[in-house]
């Protein structure tokens, strides 16, 4: 095995499991809010004046978060350290690593902000944000590290430029339904259309009781656009994957296909579970496990651009997929 190649898998298992740690770190942030831990550490960096503070209660999950934030700084500067080893012969591989660090970073000092300034809603939103371009910027390097270390040439074809486009924008959809969520989550804007199956389709003007699609209070309209942007999002990754579909089918492209028809049926639950939020008078259960799929749909999205595109990830792109 060549170096190259060497240095390639080696990435590729530490971006794996910075992958699925990173997956967990967004999910459990997810937990610290939707169970009001937020402020069980009032300060930064230490707990209640601790390192290492006693585990238990609201303090043992925002703690815990803390904890995994580092362990993936660690990490990040690991792929730091075997990505230079590669810099000439694959330079995209290691800047993305160095980028992967920066964004570490600066998620760590927007975490101390977010509690300095008393969970801050603009700086909670913009953490959550961030964590989905450091979740992204880890799994280019999971498909970078893999096609760089794959022994078995790509049989894939040369992908239309239209395609590429197609699935460039339903990325973009995503990331912006994504924050639109962090937004009103972290603003409070979850109840302001009502609560109950009552108000899960309508939004309910809370001073009259009326039931409207476009409210007049400002909050209102923010729940709004995210609920009827949740419908467009999935209606147009639909729309925007069937010719993916349809190219994979010609060419004989499963893993594609598998990919494709996975993207379906996670943008419809997500849609699912996003009614239930409301239904359900916004369940710490229900929030998380609206997080989490919107993090996998994410995660599926950006899957199927990074196979479509053969001028990053080299000959080895269908082995990663």
């Amino acid at each position: 095995m060549s170096e190259i190649k060497k240095q390639g898998k080696q990435l590729y298992y530490l971006s794996v499991l910075t992958l699925v740690l990173t997956f967990c770190m967004i999910v459990l942030g997810g937990v610290v809010k939707n169970t009001g831990s937020s402020m069980a550490c009032p300060d930064w960096p230490t707990c209640n004046g601790s390192l290492m503070p006693e585990m238990v209660g609201a303090v043992a999950i925002e703690h815990s978060h803390r904890i995994l934030g580092t362990v993936l700084g660690i990490l990040a500067c690991l792929m730091v350290l075997v990505g230079v080893r590669a810099r000439k012969k694959e330079p995209l591989l290691h800047y993305s690593t160095l980028l992967a660090l920066g964004l570490v970073i600066a998620q760590g000092i927007l975490g101390g902000l977010t509690v300095l300034n008393k969970i801050s809603a603009f700086y909670s939103s913009l953490h959550l944000g961030l964590s989905h371009l450091f979740f992204a910027t880890v799994l280019f390097i999971a498909f970078k590290s893999c096609a760089t270390s794959c022994e078995q040439k790509s049989k894939d074809p040369i992908f239309p430029p239209k395609l590429i486009t197609l699935a460039k924008i339903a990325c973009a959809l995503v990331f912006v339904q994504i924050c639109l969520g962090g937004i009103i989550r972290h603003f409070g804007a979850g109840p302001a259309c009502g609560l109950g199956w009552q108000a899960a389709f309508l939004c309910q003007e809370l001073d009259t009781g009326v039931r409207t699609l476009w409210p007049h209070n400002g909050p209102g309209q923010l729940h709004m656009l995210h609920r009827l942007n949740g419908y467009f999002v999935m209606f147009a990754l639909i729309g925007l994957t069937i010719p993916l579909l349809k190219f994979a089918r010609i060419n004989k492209l499963p893993s594609l296909r598998r990919l494709l028809i996975a993207i379906h049926a996670t943008v419809f639950i997500q849609v699912t579970i996003g009614l239930h939020v409301v239904s359900t008078y916004i369940s710490a259960v229900i929030v998380t496990l609206h997080l989490a799929f919107g993090l996998l749909l994410w995660a599926l999205v950006l899957s199927v651009f990074f196979r479509l595109n053969k001028k990053y990830m080299n000959e080895g792109a269908q082995c990663c997929a």
